[in-house]
């Protein structure tokens, strides 16, 4: 009996999606889109930056298949629940805002970016959509969408597919004002140092598993007092690691001049290079080809992928091996030590310096002029 309630509630919930998507169907006209619309269902996908960075990358691989020039972003979020997302019972209606000012200046690094929606119901969303789908290709498409799997599903194989077919996976791009204040930063606040930014986690809310091994870190960290002149930015919350990180004369955290997202991706970009456990800006280097960084304990979003074209341990194929070191391990301060000392000894740093001493500080105070 049991497994016979398990098959009807199956065959019902996909008799449910199939009826809802008979009605789209019926009502909306088929054409050649003109834009891709990115539907990132909040209640679904949550306030991941990490992920979010990786659906703004598809939507960029979609919109090079299908030669289509902007990509629009809905958010969809029924603010009339209390709990927004059953796996973060944390995050509800009323301290919503809080979490979505963290993600919203994300939009601005898509190259491509055209309109961006918030739709505080789901039927306004929907009636939105049914009504411009001439307009629009999605992603996810409107069967994954009613079927509640999230903006993230399928991912990494489309990166691969595309990869293979183009020979290059297109990227995420902070903006002129971004780099030149990054830069400015850099200059005026470590002149004649090399800056080396990091991100650590520490979040017990959502995956404590997935948190950076904090003893290891400050091993390594008091290591590298050896080298003067290397200075560490962390770009995590400071609130986050009090009591974990030991306060250390190169240790720097770029929160305690109130920066945003989008600007602590500006100064990854720009840095040195970028070390870091695998979790939210992470995705922004290890989807490039051109940012240097050791990335420790890396791990696919999606399960089955290890299984088959990307096992424990392998590179990803855009991944530029002498700069980029994606490393499946946990970290050590061994592990550590040995990939910074050898990034530090291979990379450019006086061309690195010359970048940052050509910096104009005009950038960094209202108005906010570039030279």
């Amino acid at each position: 009996m049991t497994r016979l309630r398990r098959i009807y509630k199956l065959l019902k919930n996909r008799l449910i999606i199939i009826g809802r998507l008979v009605v789209w169907f019926l009502g909306i006209k088929i054409n050649q889109p003109r834009r891709i619309l990115g539907v990132w269902d909040i209640k679904h996908s949550g306030f991941s930056l990490g992920s979010f960075m990786e659906f703004q990358t598809m939507l960029l691989c979609l919109a090079r298949q299908q030669q289509v020039k902007k990509i629009d972003i809905a958010f969809v979020c029924e603010t009339s629940q209390y709990l927004i997302n059953p796996k973060s019972p944390w995050l509800n209606s009323e301290n919503l805002s809080f979490h979505f000012q963290e993600l919203w200046p994300l939009v601005h690094i898509n190259p491509q970016l055209g309109s961006v929606f918030f739709f505080d119901t789901i039927k306004d969303f929907e009636d939105f959509f049914k009504d411009r789908h001439d307009l629009y290709l999605s992603h996810p498409s409107p069967y994954y969408y009613f079927s509640g799997s999230g903006s993230h599903l399928g991912i990494f194989n489309s990166f691969r597919e595309f990869y293979q077919k183009n020979g290059f996976l297109p990227e995420l791009e902070l903006s002129k004002i971004a780099n030149a204040w990054a830069l400015a930063f850099l200059k005026d606040n470590f002149p004649g140092q090399y800056v080396v930014t990091v991100s650590l986690r520490a979040n017990d809310h959502l995956r404590p598993q997935r948190n950076s091994n904090f003893i290891a870190w400050n091993e390594f960290f008091s290591h590298c007092l050896k080298h003067p002149q290397v200075v560490f930015l962390v770009l995590s919350r400071r609130g986050e690691l009090e009591g974990k990180i030991k306060p250390l004369p190169n240790l720097f955290f770029s929160k305690d001049c109130g920066t945003t997202i989008e600007q602590d991706l500006a100064l990854l970009k720009n840095s040195l290079f970028y070390m870091a456990t695998c979790a939210g800006p992470a995705s922004l280097p290890f989807l490039s080809s051109t940012i240097p960084y050791i990335i420790t304990r890396f791990r696919p979003p999606e399960k089955n992928l290890e299984e088959s074209w990307l096992p424990f341990g392998s590179a990803l194929p855009w991944q530029n091996p002498p700069i980029q070191k994606l490393l499946w391990d946990d970290e050590s301060s061994q592990l550590l030590i040995k990939e910074f000392e050898l990034l530090l000894t291979n990379l450019d740093k006086k061309e690195w310096q010359k970048k940052i001493n050509q910096a104009s500080p005009q950038v960094l105070e209202w108005p906010y002029l570039i030279k």
